[in-house]
């Protein structure tokens, strides 16, 4: 069981409206690659943490600099966002009913 600032981290009521966005999952990707386009580079840590540290790990893999990382991410999501975009509802339920 959690204690302190570990079971504080828990609580419902306490999580920040950051982790509440972060909460989103993968369904905020595209908004936040397009806060990205607009300059916020700051949710770059979240898109490494919807995908599982994937760009970050890809960025390694290529010797990008920290500098660069938002063009990068803006070219990984280009190369990669069919992996991670989730079906259109009419699609989804196609595919239910079959």
């Amino acid at each position: 069981m959690p204690e302190g600032a570990e079971k504080e981290k828990l609580r419902p009521h306490k999580r920040t409206s950051y982790q509440q966005f972060l909460d989103l999952g993968v369904l905020a990707l595209p908004l936040a690659i397009e806060k990205i386009r607009e300059g916020d580079t700051d949710l770059i840590a979240a898109i490494n943490y919807w995908t599982d540290d994937a760009l970050q790990k890809s960025a390694d893999d290529a010797g990008v600099a920290a500098d660069k990382m938002s063009e990068y991410c803006l070219k990984w999501w280009e190369a990669n966002k069919e992996n991670w975009l989730l079906p259109p509802i009419e699609k989804m339920e196609k595919q239910t009913q079959q």
